[in-house]
């Protein structure tokens, strides 16, 4: 008796053992999957889009780009989801790093393969307002994947198809994902006029979390035309223009 009841023992645990395993590789198929394959597939999908538009190259990429003065150029947005914008750099992060910047937020055919999506109604990069972009903190090439590193003064350099447009980091806060008031013109005062030019990030908080959102403000810096250099805040960290 006591012989059958170690015989179904050692079964039970068997079975128990292997979907453990089994569990452990399917876990680690999807951390793979996650870290990786989505971000070679984003970086693909934002690479074709790049070739799809004509971009004002440096004329001379080793040079500060000559601050304009003036009211910066305000585009109109765009009408079309998924329309080209422009490129987010980030020099704390990587002199390599860079992603897409599109109009619209829709996880799927924006967020998941382009990077960053402007939420519609927000004002553009340059404009008075709250130019806004959401972005993923995890998978899909991580376009937020170290928000957390940012602190006051940080650069956040848009580029577009003819001008750069600096930003520096102001503050950030961790929200519940109703509160659309940091999306605001002033963010958090829906009755005040704009009378700044702001740039407002927004991503999941904590990482491999959809409960809070981390938000991140931005003022405006200067802007520059791309043909008259790169930004000193590029140039410091040893980013090359690739597109």
């Amino acid at each position: 008796m006591e012989h059958k009841k170690s015989t179904v023992l050692s079964k039970v645990l068997s079975v128990v053992s292997d979907l453990l395993f089994t569990c452990a590789v399917i876990l680690g198929l999807y951390i793979v999957w996650q870290l990786y394959f989505t971000g070679y597939i984003a970086s693909q999908a934002q690479n074709e889009a790049i070739k799809q538009v004509q971009w004002d190259q440096p004329e001379n990429p080793n040079t500060p780009a000559v601050k304009l003065t003036g009211d910066p150029y305000c585009a109109p947005e765009p009408e079309v989801e998924k329309t080209m914008i422009g490129r987010v750099y980030i020099p704390k992060f990587d002199k390599d790093y860079s992603r897409n910047l599109v109009e619209g937020t829709n996880k799927v055919r924006v967020l998941d393969l382009q990077g960053f999506g402007h939420y519609e109604k927000t004002a553009m990069p340059g404009c008075i307002g709250n130019f806004s972009s959401a972005a993923h903190r995890d998978g899909y090439g991580e376009p937020l994947g170290e928000v957390e590193k940012l602190t006051l003064g940080d650069s956040i350099v848009i580029r577009t198809q003819k001008y750069w447009y600096v930003y520096k980091v102001v503050n950030h806060e961790v929200v519940e994902p109703e509160n659309g008031t940091v999306l605001y013109p002033v963010p958090g005062n829906p009755n005040a006029k704009a009378v700044d030019r702001l740039l407002t990030f927004t991503t999941c908080h904590p990482r491999w979390s959809l409960d809070k959102r981390y938000i991140l403000h931005a003022k405006f810096d200067y802007w520059a035309e791309v043909k008259s250099g790169v930004p000193q805040e590029m140039l410091d960290v040893g980013t090359v223009i690739k597109y």
